[in-house]
């Protein structure tokens, strides 16, 4: 039976986190709310793919829809299913959006990971921003909406808890690297990353994972960097979430992108080195560089790769450095958000019954 719709999309330019995230709480709902799942996409080939994989029904969004047309079209496809919940995981939507959607049979609930405050009209609104601060939405309490905010709600598979509780120990040497620029690399900043370390001789194995939504041209360029590099890369293609986790169980040093990754790491204390894709992720490596828990180095696109060299040869020289980073990054989050997000949604059904 599905009682829970997602709406989410993805594509080259918006990557694959939205997805992800909708794909992370179906299983968890799955468990905690005994909930079936039917997913509203656009038609992106890799987002469809990975819905089917998992084994979830899927319906492609008709393309070219007004947000009022597209809230129709979401309100009748979740009642035909006969939803009781709908969840949404969009950028560019604005409250007329929520409106549509809200009052008419099912919970809504809005996933954001905006920097301001972002009162959604949504019936539970979920930003795991590091950026947030609970006291910008007091004046919001009469709205209806419930608010849950911060990295503590950030949805991530619940085998990442398990991780996030155990010390993690920082070697005084590095063995492993780990190297990530999102699930579609929109910028090709991997290549970048990766030409930045040849002017390194490093004697670590740097994993390199490359997203499902990565282009084949970009693609073939990294394959050519790892066939011609003096460094030993390990190239890890269209990871499933458990692999990446245990991944980064094994890495002592990232370099990252500031999107969902950067909050996974954190669990794991990796310490992080954020190479960032533009400026609304460049406020979140600020914010975690102001926590210590990571080396901000800017936006991607503009910096010189003897900056990225010069910062990773940094850190492996300074177990200490590397030690504080990991300890302040556990800090965080805890990868006990879905189970919050459930938590908050029977509440609400408790509520209205």
């Amino acid at each position: 039976m599905i009682t829970t719709c997602f709406r989410a999309d993805a594509s080259v330019g918006v990557g694959t986190g939205h997805l992800m995230e909708c794909l992370t709480l179906a299983e968890s709902f799955g468990r905690t709310l005994s909930s079936g799942s039917l997913f509203l996409v656009n038609g992106f080939g890799p987002a469809t793919r990975a819905i089917g994989e998992k084994g979830y029904p899927c319906r492609i969004v008709p393309a070219g829809m007004s947000q009022g047309e597209e809230a129709a079209w979401v309100t009748e496809t979740a009642g035909e299913a006969g939803a009781r919940l709908i969840v949404c995981s969009l950028l560019g939507r604005d409250d007329s959006f929520y409106r549509a959607l809200r009052g008419k049979g099912a919970t809504v609930v809005a996933i954001l990971d905006d920097a301001g405050p972002t009162p959604v009209p949504a019936d539970l609104m979920v930003n795991f921003s590091v950026l947030q601060d609970e006291s910008l939405y007091r004046r919001y309490g009469g709205s209806g909406t419930r608010f849950l905010l911060g990295p503590r709600f950030m949805p991530m598979g619940e085998e990442f808890h398990g991780y996030w509780s155990r010390r993690r120990p920082v070697p005084e040497v590095a063995g492993t690297i780990f190297v990530n620029q999102g699930g579609s690399d929109p910028f090709g900043l991997t290549a970048k990353i990766l030409r930045a370390l040849e002017l390194l001789d490093l004697p670590q194995e740097v994993v390199v994972v490359v997203g499902s939504a990565v282009t084949d041209a970009h693609r073939r360029e990294l394959k050519a960097i790892g066939k011609e590099s003096g460094n030993t890369y390990s190239f890890a293609w269209g990871v499933t979430p458990r692999e990446m986790g245990e991944i980064m169980d094994r890495s002592d040093l990232a370099v990252t992108a500031a999107g969902n990754t950067l909050y996974e790491l954190a669990i794991f204390g990796v310490p992080s080195i954020i190479v960032s894709h533009h400026e609304r992720h460049l406020a979140v490596a600020e914010r975690f560089a102001a926590l210590g828990a990571g080396v901000n180095l800017g936006i991607g696109p503009t910096l010189p790769g003897a900056e990225i060299a010069r910062a990773v040869g940094r850190l492996l020289g300074s177990r200490e450095e590397r030690q504080a980073l990991s300890d302040r990054m556990k800090g965080i989050g805890d990868g006990l958000g879905c189970q919050r997000i459930a938590e908050a949604v029977k509440s609400l059904w408790q509520g209205s019954s």
